[in-house]
């Protein structure tokens, strides 16, 4: 009897259970598309870690696809103190240092 109750914790469950495991590819696919993307432009290496840090609570991960979000939200413009359309610049042109 054990035995059987380690096997269901470890076992990934379904949607509806309350597990946070889940299978990124199958629930989340539009987000897995981004990431590999994403893992592919600037290498897994600088993507995980901010992906692991968003999931422990910094504001360099969020994702929400299918009703299941992941991440930590970054605060809404309307949180953001000092941050004001009139304050904003938009420049046309942009110098690349060598």
């Amino acid at each position: 009897m054990l035995d059987a109750a380690k096997q269901n914790a470890t076992t990934p469950t379904a949607k509806s259970d309350t597990s946070p495991r889940l299978n990124l590819r199958i629930e989340m696919p539009e987000t897995y598309a981004f990431i590999e993307a994403c893992r592919e432009a600037f290498s897994k290496e600088s993507i995980n870690p901010q992906i692991k840090l968003g999931m422990e609570g910094a504001q360099t991960f969020h994702a929400s696809e299918n009703g299941i979000e992941v991440g930590t939200r970054s605060p809404s413009f309307d949180d953001l103190r000092g941050i004001t359309p009139d304050r904003m610049v938009l420049r046309d042109k942009v110098t690349v240092l060598p």
